[in-house]
């Protein structure tokens, strides 16, 4: 293969060559279209037959599909995907009229120039079972996503039907669901491999049998997506495990040292969450569920889970849907699953205390008191995002509380970053809606003045540090620092220095 064919023909023959299944093919150069089509996208008749009676020699099939293969497609960047023709089930006498239709299409979509086309001849497979497979989620993630149906796979591709789905992580064992599909994904996974990207594969079944009909890149992920999911791949451990990002994680998606000890400081045994659910009648076991990976924020699911509702997992199906697992735990899980879909939140008291909190004025504290303050006031505000999260779900109308708050009365003019992440400096941005009529937009509200307390102490706190780093010396490593380093008051630069190279080392 060389220039003269677009990447669907010369993946395919990669496949082929690597040893997969792939239906017989002829391809037609693009060099051989421009020369034998005229000004209109017509084949020359005696061209065209010349190309027929040559696929028909090769392949001696009792049908065929015709596809584009356009230089422009399928790269790694954009795919074109459904922007060309494609016959299936071609009957041999009907195989002159396909070619000239998909050249016609191609005419048209290109402006004339089909030196960037040429055309894929497959023998035509009526498929028991076919479908498509990511072998990375196309969004970022690491798993692979399959799509299938009874049938041919050009339904799933298009659109057209809703196919059967399953997510696998690649450590995972695959369900019994299609015949020979554990061998199969491990074919998937030497794809990708081969290919040293990950793919977007469309695949079919014939009596057990599977064929492998085309390959191209996934075009949402970069080269710094796939280098990263390679890295979590060689890190993660061999035992199940779900690592996602949740709500936690887009607050500090990079968190330097000192965010990730106070995000875990929030999350332990008598802290913040756990008195904020205690008040609520909901039992609370702490775990150790934040991860960093790679120099990102994750969370272990399944740990997550597990300081709701010990007697769930989410390994118990593929989907990765949390269901009862275990008979341990049994008790707490049953009493806290009533609570969770019953809870009552004193509005008028939680609005109270948000309003005098955010008029306090900002104040030049210790570290001590900052830290103390924060996980004291995180209470409330876990409290006001759990409990605008359950009214929202619940489709809650607004109660009668506390609107007044006035953002005129809020010291908000210095405040620096948008979030918990401590390294955020950024300039605060007062997000305010314009009205608020609907509950929806209410709780917006309510749940957006939480996240300007939450500013309001974090300034306090990088405030309180900077200033005790900058004592010893040490400003520029001020984030670079542990909660208890800062308070006991021993600042080990030699620690903090370490902890910068292994920050930076996966940021380019």
């Amino acid at each position: 293969m060389n220039d003269d064919y677009g990447a669907k023909t010369v993946n395919l023959q990669t496949l082929l060559k690597h040893g997969f299944a792939v239906p017989n093919f002829y391809a037609i150069a693009s060099t051989k279209i421009k020369q034998s089509t005229g000004a209109n996208g017509e084949w020359d008749p005696v061209a065209l037959e010349t190309e027929v009676e040559a696929a028909h020699k090769v392949l001696c099939a009792g049908s065929y599909a015709v596809r584009s293969s356009a230089l422009t497609e399928d790269g790694k960047t954009s795919s074109l995907a459904g922007q060309f023709k494609t016959r299936l089930a071609v009957q041999p006498k009907d195989l002159s009229e396909a070619i000239q239709y998909i050249t016609s299409f191609a005419h048209k979509y290109l402006k004339g120039h089909l030196e960037l086309f040429s055309i894929l001849i497959q023998e035509y497979i009526e498929a028991d079972y076919a479908g498509v497979v990511f072998t990375r989620n196309p969004l970022g993630g690491r798993e692979l996503i399959l799509e299938y149906h009874k049938g041919r796979g050009e339904a799933v591709v298009s659109g057209q039907v809703k196919p059967q789905k399953l997510n696998l992580y690649w450590d995972e064992i695959s369900p019994a669901l299609l015949p020979d599909l554990e061998k199969a994904i491990q074919s998937f996974k030497e794809i990708e491999r081969k290919f040293e990207f990950p793919q977007d594969i469309e695949w079919c079944i014939k009596n057990g049998k599977w064929f492998f009909l085309q390959s191209r890149p996934i075009t949402t992920l970069t080269a710094k997506d796939y280098e990263g999911i390679l890295y979590l791949e060689k890190n993660l451990p061999s035992s199940p495990f779900y690592f996602s990002k949740t709500e936690i994680c887009e607050i500090a998606e990079r968190p330097c040292p000192l965010t990730l000890d106070l995000l875990n400081r929030i999350y332990v045994k008598d802290g913040p969450v756990q008195r904020a659910y205690q008040k609520l009648g909901i039992h609370y076991e702490a775990q150790d569920f934040l991860r960093v990976l790679g120099n990102e924020l994750y969370v272990d699911r399944e740990a997550e889970l597990k300081t709701l509702l010990p007697a769930y997992s989410y390994f118990t199906t593929s989907a990765l849907m949390p269901k009862w697992a275990r008979a341990k735990g049994a008790w707490v899980t049953f009493k806290n699953l009533l609570r969770l879909n019953r809870l009552d939140f004193p509005w008028d008291n939680i609005a109270e205390q948000l309003k005098i909190l955010l008029e306090e004025p900002i104040r030049d504290l210790s570290f001590e008191v900052a830290l103390e303050n924060f996980l004291k006031d995180y209470e409330l505000i876990f409290t006001i995002n759990l409990g605008v999260g359950f009214a929202v779900k619940k489709n809650l109308p607004f109660p009668k509380i506390y609107e007044e708050i006035d953002p005129q009365n809020i010291p908000i003019k210095n405040l620096k970053g948008n979030s918990l992440d401590l390294a955020d400096e950024s300039q605060f941005i007062q997000a305010e809606p314009s009205e608020k009529q609907t509950s929806f937009e209410q709780y917006a509200h309510l749940r957006e003045m939480g996240r300007w307390l939450t500013v309001k102490r974090i300034n306090e706190l990088r405030t309180a540090a900077t200033k005790q780093a900058k004592k010893s010396s040490k400003e520029s490593l001020a984030h670079f620092f542990l909660l208890d380093e800062f308070l006991s008051g021993n600042l080990d630069i030699a620690k903090a220095q370490k902890r910068v190279q292994g920050f930076f080392i996966f940021i380019s």
